[in-house]
């Protein structure tokens, strides 16, 4: 039996009450653990990720348990954020009533997955055209699993403050968006960032980006700089020593 989520599930939790804690307010706190929940959640059953349970102890010995478990991708898409524009002031977390400039960098969100493009310094209309950085090569499983963009702002030392995220939406949905690969996608800011100290907006801000997508067969070449891509795929590792702490986890879980 394989058992993951094609995209992360939606959840609800109520705190009745924290005892014992440095005073925060509760929806900081309930953002922070529902994140901590998500990303956990993420790691452990949303595509990439599964979970195969062999039914019947001949099953695994029988099967390639681990083609159930890393199964090759239908293809790979290759996502280059291009540029942004008309992110906003952004207010000073010292001084309120100071207007700075963002220092904005773009995080993709694809299941499990999370890509980041470097930061731009002191910039409303940041440019990543020609960075290699700013491009990555997701796996794709499904072309029905959504994908988000959030652009973040890094000047502050301890935390990286929302400017504005791209709603989620499938692989299929957003290359249809996009016309010739390539376009502007809108920005928002999240309902949750809207009051406090993130309330600098970017409502009416643009994400540029590019996207192709190439179906893998037996035989795939992937174009990259004029050259082509070379995929390997580990299938086993016959006989590999089994720590003792998971064989021990391996047990309780069972």
């Amino acid at each position: 039996v394989q058992c993951f989520f094609v995209n992360a599930p939606s959840f609800e939790f109520e705190m009745k009450q924290v005892s014992g804690m440095v005073k925060v307010p509760q929806s900081v706190l309930q953002r922070q653990v529902r994140k901590v929940f998500e990303r956990k959640l993420a790691e452990a059953v949303v595509l990439p990720m599964r979970v195969v349970i062999p039914l019947a102890p001949q099953i695994e010995r029988e099967l390639n348990v681990t083609m159930l478990r890393c199964p090759r991708p239908e293809g790979m898409l290759r996502l280059e954020v291009l540029s942004a524009d008309n992110l906003g002031e952004r207010r000073s977390p010292w001084l309120p009533n100071r207007r700075v400039h963002p220092d904005p960098l773009v995080k993709i969100f694809v299941g499990a997955e999370e890509f980041a493009s470097p930061s731009r310094t002191y910039t409303f209309g940041p440019s990543w055209e020609g960075d290699e950085g700013a491009a990555c090569w997701i796996r794709v499983f499904a072309l029905v699993q959504n994908i988000s963009f959030q652009v973040l702002d890094c000047s502050h030392t301890f935390y990286l403050d929302p400017i504005g995220e791209v709603a989620p939406q499938s692989m299929l949905s957003l290359m249809r968006t996009l016309p010739e690969s390539q376009g502007w996608l809108p920005l928002a800011v999240p309902e949750e960032y809207l009051e406090g100290s993130h309330s600098g907006r970017a409502d009416g801000g643009r994400l540029r980006v590019r996207a192709t997508y190439f179906h893998l067969e037996e035989t795939t070449a992937l174009p990259w700089n004029g050259g082509s891509a070379l995929i390997f795929e580990l299938r086993c590792i016959p006989d590999m020593p089994q720590p003792p702490l998971a064989r021990g986890l391996k047990k309780l879980v069972v």
